[in-house]
C-alpha cells in the first residue's frame, strides 16, 4: 500500500509541473540519472521528476489517466533475467542492468581509462582483446558478486552489500573474484553465517545457465573492480583517486550524445516521440553534431 501512496504522490507532483511548464516530463530514479540522461535532450526542454523505486508505478498511474507528454526511464535490473520486465506503456529500460553498465560499455571508458592508467600497463593489460579485454575483466571478476545479488534478490536473503570492500575478494594484480572470499564477507556482514554454503552452491549454479553478464552484473560493482584495477594493474592510482564515487562522475562526464544514439533507449524514445509530435526530445541535425 505505501508504494502506491508513494507512487500517486510522484504522480501529483507530474501534473502539478505540468500545470505551470509546458514539454515533455521525464520521470527518472535519481539524481545521477538526470545529469546524464536530460544532457541527452535537445529537442524541446525537457523537465524531470526523480521517483526513486517508483518510476514504473508512477507512470502506470499516469497511464490510468491518459496524461500526455510523460515518460519514464528505469534500470533493467535483474528484469531481463527474470523475464519479469514491466509492459507500461511509456515506460523505458537500460540496456543492460543499470546507466553504469552502459557508460563502461560506451566510449566513455576508454576516455577515463586512458587518462587515469598507466599507458604501459594498459597496453599489455589489453594484449589482443583491446578495451574490450579490459570490460571482459571487468565483467568475470564482478559476476559472483552480481550473481548473488540476483539470488538475494529473488529469495529475500537480506544480505547486505553497502559499503563492500572489494580488495577482500579481489585479487588486484590478477583481477579474479574469489567467489568464497565474496560469499563468505557479504554472509558474515549480514550476520547470515547459516547462508554461506547455500549460496556459494546457487552462485555456481547461476553460471551454469550462463546469463549475460551486462544484465547481470551491477555497474557500481563494475566501478569497484575498476578503482582496483587503476590501482595497480592498469595504473598507479591511489585509492581516494579511483574511488567508485570520483570514477563515475569521470564516466558520466565523458559519456555524450554519440555515445547515447548508438543505445537500444535512444531508438525507443525516437519512437516514442514520433508517436508524440507534440512533445520533442532530440533534434536530429544537433544530435548528429553532437
Amino acid at each position: 500500500m505505501r508504494e502506491y501512496l508513494n507512487a500517486d504522490s510522484y504522480a501529483n507532483t507530474v501534473r502539478l509541473l505540468q500545470d505551470v511548464v509546458k514539454g515533455p516530463i521525464c520521470v527518472l530514479e535519481g539524481e545521477t540519472d538526470r545529469k546524464v540522461y536530460i544532457g541527452m535532450f535537445n529537442g524541446q526542454e525537457v523537465r524531470h521528476v526523480c521517483a526513486g523505486p517508483f518510476v514504473a508505478t508512477v507512470i502506470d498511474r499516469l497511464n490510468t489517466t491518459a496524461t500526455e507528454g510523460v515518460f519514464g526511464i528505469n534500470d533493467a535490473d535483474f528484469c531481463r533475467l527474470d523475464g519479469s520486465c514491466p509492459s507500461v506503456d511509456n515506460l523505458f529500460l537500460t540496456d543492460y542492468h543499470d546507466l553504469e553498465v552502459g557508460l563502461l560499455f560506451s566510449g566513455a571508458f576508454s576516455k577515463v581509462i586512458r587518462e587515469m592508467g598507466s599507458e604501459e600497463k594498459l597496453k599489455r593489460a589489453m594484449g589482443d582483446g583491446g578495451v574490450d579485454g579490459l570490460r571482459e575483466v571487468l565483467l568475470k571478476a564482478a559476476a559472483p558478486l552480481g550473481a548473488l545479488r540476483w539470488l538475494n534478490n529473488s529469495n529475500s536473503y537480506a544480505l547486505k552489500f553497502d559499503g563492500i570492500d572489494f580488495s577482500k575478494f579481489v585479487d588486484d594484480a590478477l583481477l579474479t573474484g574469489d567467489t568464497t572470499r565474496m560469499c563468505n564477507l557479504v554472509c558474515q556482514r549480514s550476520g547470515k553465517h547459516g547462508l554461506l554454503q547455500d549460496t556459494l552452491t546457487e552462485v555456481a549454479a547461476v553460471f551454469e545457465g550462463n546469463p549475460d553478464q551486462k544484465q547481470l552484473c551491477c555497474g557500481h560493482d563494475l566501478v569497484e573492480v575498476m578503482g582496483v584495477a587503476l590501482r595497480k594493474c592498469w595504473g598507479t592510482k591511489n585509492a581516494s583517486d579511483v574511488s567508485e564515487e570520483r570514477l563515475s562522475q569521470s564516466l558520466r562526464l565523458a559519456y555524450g550524445k554519440p555515445e547515447f544514439t548508438g543505445t537500444l533507449l535512444y531508438e525507443a524514445l525516437k519512437n516514442w516521440q514520433e508517436r508524440h509530435p507534440d512533445y520533442q526530445l532530440f533534434a536530429d541535425a544537433a544530435m548528429n553534431n553532437g
